[in-house]
């Protein structure tokens, strides 16, 4: 009998490791999320094909493992836990809460790599669920997946043709809007403040005051359900649109500091923050924040930039006041550059 339970106990153990990921990760500890990530892979080697618990575990499992290898800026890990955890998936949509959504993050992490690829993959799973049982929060945060790619089809201009680069940017823009009145009005606060974000992202392009108005909108969602890697995008994208439209303002400062105060809590526990993956991730943001800072004359630019040495590639100079027209943002598989903007929309 307690062989029999084996299953059903390793299950409420990986789930209960799934929950403190996702929540060390919202809170933005990335390297104890990584840890306990670790730890899930620890369990999921100890699991025996066969049983009824046996996709659920995997699904759970593989599915936090890429949300935290993500976390930490190893997207090529990251990838292939997601990829791992799909079939599972799959077998269990209808069944059991959290399969859309792992099979639709799967989509969210390929995007970064191929837009085309991820947004196949995510309408392809919105056609195999129909019918199925979907909880409505999880099924706005997949609408919000299958909008990101959309929305980095067209920042990265991967639609060549102008008409139809235009079209799909107004009905992107209807989707996402709808996304944001629904889960807004619902409490669905991620939802909101991700779909917020890409709002902000895609109307950088078009007006500076409507997407400073999307990323208010995003810092107020993800501060309020503690989403900290998009509270952190937000707060960074906005800071810097505020300065190409206003200059140097207190409210643009007091976003600059706290986004870079965000950075730096996440880079705290890795054993050599300049160079962690963790930190490619975040330098074109981090170096925006220090101009900005330098810009505003506040000391904790020079402080900062003397602390990460990986950041002088992005600088004309030592004042910090300008940034290289030809800085590395590439570096950053998070990171759209737009114009003289480096915007994270994820």
């Amino acid at each position: 009998n307690e062989l029999e339970d084996l299953p059903s106990l390793f299950l409420a153990r990986i789930r209960l490791l799934c929950t403190r990921v996702q929540a060390l990760r919202n809170n933005g500890e990335t390297a104890r999320a990584l840890a306990v990530a670790r730890e899930i892979e620890g369990v999921l080697e100890l699991l025996l094909p066969g049983t009824a618990e046996y996709d659920e575990s995997i699904m759970h499992g593989t599915f936090a493992c890429a949300l935290a290898y993500a976390a930490v800026g190893d997207m090529q890990t990251a990838h292939d836990f997601s990829a791992r955890s799909v079939p599972h998936a799959r077998r269990l949509l209808g069944k059991v809460s959290g399969a859309l959504n792992t099979i639709s993050t799967h989509g969210v992490i390929t995007s970064r790599f191929e837009s085309t690829a991820a947004l196949d993959q995510l309408l392809n799973v919105d056609v195999q669920a129909g019918g199925v049982f979907r909880g409505p929060e999880e099924f706005q945060m997949h609408r919000v997946h299958i909008c990101r790619a959309r929305v980095h089809m067209l920042l990265r201009d991967e639609i060549a043709e102008e008409n139809l680069r235009n079209t799909e940017t107004a009905k992107v823009s209807q989707d996402l809007t709808d996304v944001y009145a629904k889960s807004f009005a619902l409490g669905y606060l991620p939802q909101a403040a991700a779909s917020s974000l890409l709002l902000g992202a895609l109307n950088t392009v078009h007006d500076l005051e409507i997407a400073l108005n999307w990323f208010s909108k995003s810092i107020v969602c993800a501060g309020r359900a503690r989403q900290q890697e998009t509270l952190l995008s937000a707060q960074s994208n906005f800071a810097q649109l505020e300065r190409q439209k206003h200059g140097v303002t207190d409210r643009g400062t007091a976003l600059a500091v706290s986004a870079l105060d965000l950075m730096l809590a996440s880079l705290s526990s890795e054993s050599s923050p300049d160079t962690s993956l963790r930190m490619n991730l975040l330098r074109p943001a981090m170096a925006q924040m220090v101009c900005y800072l330098a810009n505003a004359s506040d000391g904790r630019a020079e402080q900062t930039y003397h602390t990460f040495p990986s950041l002088m590639p992005f600088f004309t100079d030592r004042s910090l006041k300008i940034l290289r027209e030809d800085r590395p943002s590439h570096c950053s598989v998070d990171c759209l550059k737009i114009r003289n903007f480096d915007i994270y929309a994820y």
